[in-house]
């Protein structure tokens, strides 16, 4: 999803490159520099990072003043209605819920404890923010028509002076998935060790390499299923629905299942940071299963039958296969009091 997405706005810069080509290409080099260790990717990524902050703050600071008067009224606001605006919040719940992952990384912080709530809640608060400036400008200054279901090329083209939308595009658009696209790939492999340590998956993708530590058998195997969609030439929107809704549905069972937290691990539960009644833990937990289960089910009733079914499909074999591996796995559940 993000490389087809890169790809898109490279065309917007240079129309009739070979999309194929590019997104192969750029999927290759990200994986090989995470092949090659951590440290080669996280400096790629804080420098990306920088750039990208400068780009989205200079399409607000063009794109505000263009804000066109009545905005707000109809029939451009809100052309899908409440069902509109709760389908797009599954979306950009998805694209603001990165931040979630970084407890993959708790072996690795310095006080997990403190550190990894913060690195959740402020800046998933901000990035919500910033996504919600850049989709009043996204749908305001051009007609919604015009804009509905395109990149904020269309709109930064519109707005800002040729070098500054290049910019733009450049270090704005292509390095925000980029920097995504990279970060994902560093976050999914830990806990994929992990279930293989734990028998859920075959031992080969629990190895890494001698030299630089990686999980090459992981990382192939995602270079791969990450190729499929690409040589395929799915459609963005096909891959994005399957994504946001697979997981909208891990998010239900992660809100149910801590409810447990209490009973699971009572002492750490009484002392933590975040301590509240069960009242209002199983209150939270409820609600945003509810919400997720919303997102879901209007995810599905507007997709095409091929897009139902193959969500089904993965789900049904997802399920099948975990209650086979649960058989001959043989899990320690142990966890640390970093305190």
């Amino acid at each position: 999803m993000y490389v087809l997405s890169f790809t898109e706005y490279l065309l917007a810069l240079v129309p009739g490159a070979p999309d194929k080509l590019i997104s192969v290409a750029v999927l290759t080099i990200l994986f090989l520099m995470n092949i090659l260790g951590a440290k080669q990717a996280a400096v790629l990524q804080t420098a990306m990072c920088a750039v990208m902050a400068a780009a989205i703050a200079l399409f607000i600071a063009f794109g505000i003043p263009n804000i066109q008067p009545g905005y707000l009224d109809p029939p451009d606001f809100m052309t899908k209605g409440v069902t509109g605006v709760l389908m797009a919040s599954a979306y950009l719940s998805f694209a603001a819920g990165g931040a979630t992952y970084v407890i993959n990384f708790s072996g690795e912080a310095k006080n997990p404890t403190r550190d990894i709530p913060f690195a959740i809640i402020v800046p998933t608060v901000g990035i919500s923010i910033i996504y919600a400036v850049m989709g009043t400008i996204a749908a305001g200054v051009l007609p919604v028509a015009d804009v509905a279901n395109k990149s904020l090329a269309l709109v930064a083209e519109a707005i800002m002076p040729h070098p500054v939308y290049v910019f733009f595009i450049v270090g704005g658009a292509m390095f925000a998935l980029l920097t995504t696209l990279n970060a994902s790939i560093g976050w999914m492999c830990r806990p994929f060790i992990q279930a293989s340590k734990d028998g859920w998956l075959p031992s080969l993708f629990a190895r890494v390499h001698p030299k630089f530590g990686t999980p090459v058998a992981v990382l192939l195997m995602f270079y791969i299923l990450g190729l499929v969609p690409i040589l395929l030439g799915l459609d963005i929107s096909t891959v994005s629905s399957s994504t946001v809704i697979l997981t909208a549905v891990v998010k239900i069972m992660l809100c149910f299942t801590a409810m447990r937290l209490p009973s699971v691990m009572p002492e750490l539960w009484n002392k933590s940071k975040f301590h509240m009644g069960k009242g209002g833990l199983y209150f939270f937990c409820i609600l945003g299963g509810a919400v997720a289960t919303l997102q879901v089910v209007l995810l599905l009733v507007t997709s095409s039958a091929p897009e139902l079914i193959g969500n089904v499909v993965i789900l049904a074999v997802s399920v099948i296969y975990a209650l086979i591996a649960n058989r001959r796995v043989r899990m320690e559940i142990s966890y640390e009091d970093c305190d």
